[in-house]
């Protein structure tokens, strides 16, 4: 049996674990680049990093030597578009297809991901509250008091 160094007996991330451990679910398409959320200015160059499966410091000696050979301003706008357009890595990563597609929805539109979220949890309160009223209902409890009777 092999065992995984990343995850503690709990099943938990170790503390203090470097890696990259922030990979989002993939379901077998192309993945997306996000800005990583430990970069050091808008983790642009990080994201890109691990998108590409290199070292961070490969991406950044490139933006700098590409900055020294077309100039400051063109890259360092290019830079700061990117980190417009690329989205945040999530905090967590996604365990599913489910959780990444609502994490696309909150970074696109964040009211009707909240308004879905909102459904969901109404649909699950009514369910719980139709177990509830079963569990609870007259009929219920003269069964569970006739079965304790019996028992003695």
């Amino acid at each position: 049996m092999r065992l995984n160094m990343n995850r503690s007996m709990c099943g938990h991330r170790r503390q203090g674990h470097r890696g990259n451990h922030h990979q989002p679910f993939h379901s077998g398409g192309s993945r997306r680049p996000y800005r990583s959320r430990s970069g050091i200015l808008l983790g642009v160059c990080k994201g890109l990093a691990n998108y590409l499966g290199t070292s961070a410091f490969v991406v950044r000696m490139i933006f700098i030597l590409g900055m020294l050979f077309t100039g400051l301003w063109p890259l360092v706008g290019l830079y700061f578009l990117t980190a417009l357009l690329m989205k945040p890595e999530p905090a967590l990563p996604p365990a599913d297809m489910h959780e990444q597609e609502l994490y696309d929805l909150y970074t696109r539109d964040p009211a009707r991901a909240t308004s879905s979220l909102r459904e969901r949890f109404q649909r699950v309160d009514l369910r719980i509250r139709r177990i509830e009223d079963l569990v609870t209902s007259r009929s219920a409890r003269e069964a569970e008091w006739d079965r304790r009777l019996r028992r003695g």
